[in-house]
């Protein structure tokens, strides 16, 4: 029996929500590559997009060079006429 494959975008869903907290991408690097010798810098900037775009993630520059990343599921946001 052949052991289901979920995408790479919710692979990476799944360790940010693990941590719980904010990483940088280097530490995400590390601890994917750990998990799977065959991940690339390119296939997490392709994850992160998508889980971005789908507001799932926050990706922002807090060091010139680093990229944080944070899960916004956290996050509510207050709409102007709720105010």
């Amino acid at each position: 029996m052949e052991k289901a494959r979920f995408p790479f975008w919710y692979m990476v869903y799944k360790v940010l929500r693990e941590k719980g907290r904010a990483m940088t991408d280097r530490e995400l690097f590390e601890l994917l590559r750990s998990r799977d010798p065959s991940v690339s810098i390119a296939d997490i900037e392709r994850a992160l997009m998508k889980l971005e775009i789908n507001g799932k993630a926050m990706v922002y520059e807090a060091r010139k060079g680093t990229l944080t990343i944070e899960l916004t599921e956290k996050i509510r946001y207050i709409a102007p006429d709720e105010e």
